[in-house]
């Protein structure tokens, strides 16, 4: 259960409910994203073990090429990578992001948190309590071997599970997070769409929720019902950026 400050101050807390709820279906949390996928994606829409390396765009259109060699051609796309990718410039576009875009990339952190999943010969925990275990530095924890990150009182376990989401190259880290310098222009550039072709979606570019899947999950939702309505009028004028950023607005996020 979450502290009484940070459920009266998070949006997640004080928005939907105090409790904190896991997936346990065997068939993993991805499923639940499928199931509602299958509602509209046809099969050969999908395209799995597919990785982007450079998005061209134009404002006639936009061309994506993929690692394998494959070149898939739009109108419009929406880019839902993560900030941790685009820090990485993983992918490349062309022509280059424009400065007030890097800009905001470059000004917001990409956080470092890996779940590691031990089975204990002897149950050692308390049921109604669950501890979170870091050091004053926890990204380098991803960066050490597994026997110097376990503590000396904790058995040695059985078995183990743990996924470092700072090196995997389609994440670059865990989750967005706000630094005190990251002002409301840079959210709103973070956001911008370019020459109305090339979109940007994700728990980043969520004010009220970034860091969790319903950021994601709504940001996803307005711009992908922006780029319906850029269908549908046959063109449009896409979301406002700011050219300099030199001073803070107050957030808006109601």
């Amino acid at each position: 259960m979450a502290s009484e400050y940070y459920q009266n101050n998070n949006s997640t807390f004080s928005g939907f409910s105090e409790e904190n709820v896991m997936s346990v279906d065997p068939r993993g949390f991805k499923s639940l994203l499928q199931s509602e996928a299958d509602t509209f994606l046809k099969e050969e829409q999908v395209r799995l073990n597919s990785t982007v390396s450079v998005i061209s765009y134009t404002e006639g259109g936009v061309r994506v090429a993929l690692t394998d060699g494959q070149i898939l051609t739009a109108d419009y796309v929406i880019c839902t990578f993560s900030l941790g990718v685009l820090q990485h410039q993983d992918v490349q576009f062309q022509p280059p992001l424009p400065l007030w875009k890097r800009e905001a990339i470059h000004s917001m952190n990409m956080g470092a948190f890996s779940r590691r999943i031990s089975t204990l010969p002897t149950a050692i925990l308390q049921n109604e309590l669950l501890s979170v275990l870091s050091s004053m530095f926890p990204s380098i924890n991803t960066t050490l071997p597994d026997g110097t990150t376990v503590p000396s009182t904790i058995p040695e376990p059985t078995a183990m599970h743990f996924h470092s989401w700072n090196d995997d190259p389609l994440f670059r880290g865990s989750y967005a997070n706000w630094p005190p310098a990251f002002l409301a222009e840079h959210h709103a550039n973070l956001r911008a769409d370019l020459q109305g072709r090339v979109w940007f979606a994700g728990e980043a570019t969520s004010k009220l929720y970034f860091g969790y899947l319903q950021g994601a999950y709504f940001e996803g939702q307005d711009i992908g019902m922006n780029v319906a309505e850029c269908i549908q009028a046959g063109g449009c004028l896409g979301l406002e950026h700011v050219e300099l950023v030199k001073n803070a607005r107050p957030y808006d996020i109601v």
